[in-house]
């Protein structure tokens, strides 16, 4: 896309993680940016280069915390490119502590993000009404 009409969604990548994973536009502006780079767009390339330092630090972060065998990526950056989730990994496993990250695998999701709040969320019932039993002994 000319760079005018890619202007607003590369301010929308540049806005804070959380916002920009909240909001419903994120998804389409990452594929346009995505494609704007692919052709060798300045701005989408600057821009793609960041959202990838950003992802990458934050996810070093939590793989420092929580110490996971894998991450799923879902939401706006299922839609990275194979080489940009490298990137990411790359990034990962030079920031994270120790070997925390030496394994660690980084996966795109495959599910929209609708899809995957109702699987979510029939999950959370099922387990529940699945759920067996305990008893306690009474006092």
């Amino acid at each position: 896309p000319p760079r005018s009409t890619l202007f607003p969604y590369t301010t929308l990548f540049r806005s804070s993680l959380a916002e920009l994973t909240r909001s419903p536009q994120a998804e389409n502006a990452l594929n346009l940016i995505l494609e704007a780079a692919t052709e060798g767009d300045a701005l989408a390339l600057e821009t793609v280069e960041q959202i990838i330092k950003m992802l990458g630090l934050g996810l070093a972060n939590l793989v420092n915390i929580f110490n996971p065998e894998m991450i799923l990526l879902g939401g706006v950056f299922r839609n990275l490119t194979p080489e940009h989730i490298e990137q990411v990994r790359d990034l990962v496993e030079k920031e994270a502590m120790g070997v925390a990250a030496s394994d660690l695998q980084i996966v795109p999701g495959k599910l929209s993000m609708d899809d995957a709040c109702v699987i979510g969320a029939a999950a959370l019932v099922l387990d529940d009404v699945l759920r067996v039993p305990t008893f306690s002994a009474i006092r």
